[in-house]
């Protein structure tokens, strides 16, 4: 069950990074979820290989966070989340370099482990926040959260069997209460939906659309009748012209 975790983890984010990059947007994705994300699971990974727990009790940790630098790496893309991605890369390639190279002590892990549990709550709020405050989830993807749901379910169980660990089953089930909530906004809100604000941008922008048509059409039918206007008077020219031409040779 342990391993079905870990195999499991290896997909878990492949549905929202695919989202966005069919929408080509991160709109509805806290910058700040991910961030914190990012830190909570590179807090439970060290934490994990630095104390010598077994590898399926604290794995899928490793894959989620690839995974999170690629969603990173896309909001650097569509949002210019340039801060948010070279901080956090910075930081969590210092201190797993640190963890491997035994240079943080064995007992400041347990603090760092402490540390999850809040991380994971604070990246979940601004989330959470952000959909209630749009009443929209925008690029967040339904599948990856009941995955992700699911996954905490499975993995505080197996905490429970193979090591019992109070930080690393408390951790499981704070993620899956919040994940729980999120989940119920994208389904109350919809998937992919746009919000009710980004539907009157559009509708606004329909409307701006429609009348610099109506106002091109306005000045086509203007260049138009002064076109005609011109062709009326050439001709009366021409004509006054021609009946003076034969009184002339009189």
């Amino acid at each position: 069950m342990g391993y079905g975790i870990v195999f499991g983890a290896g997909i878990l984010k492949l549905p929202q990074i695919f989202s966005i990059l069919k929408k080509k947007s991160t709109k509805g994705l806290s910058k700040m979820y991910v961030v914190l994300e990012t830190l909570a699971l590179t807090f439970a990974l060290s934490y994990g290989y630095g104390k010598g727990k077994p590898f399926k009790t604290w794995g899928e940790n490793g894959l989620l966070l690839a995974q999170n630098m690629i969603i990173l790496l896309l909001l650097l893309i569509f949002s210019s989340a340039y801060i948010h991605f070279f901080a956090t890369v910075g930081i969590v390639a210092s201190y797993l370099v640190a963890v491997y190279q035994k240079m943080v002590p064995m007992e400041y892990l347990d603090y760092v482990q402490m540390m999850v549990v809040p991380t994971v709550i604070l990246s979940r709020f601004p989330q959470i926040l952000s959909n209630f405050k749009n009443k929209g989830c925008g690029a967040l993807s339904l599948i990856s959260f009941l995955l992700a749901l699911v996954g905490n379910l499975v993995r505080f169980l197996t905490v429970l069997k193979e090591t019992s660990d109070i930080l690393m089953m408390s951790s499981s089930l704070i993620s899956l209460l919040l994940n729980a909530i999120i989940i119920s906004q994208i389904i109350m809100y919809g998937e992919g939906k746009d919000t009710p604000k980004e539907n009157e941008k559009k509708k606004d922008d329909d409307k701006d659309e429609k009348d610099e048509e109506s106002d091109d059409n306005d000045e086509s039918e203007d260049i138009i009748s002064d076109e005609e206007s011109e062709d009326i008077i050439s001709d009366e020219e021409e004509s006054e012209m021609s009946s003076q031409e034969p009184s002339d040779e009189n």
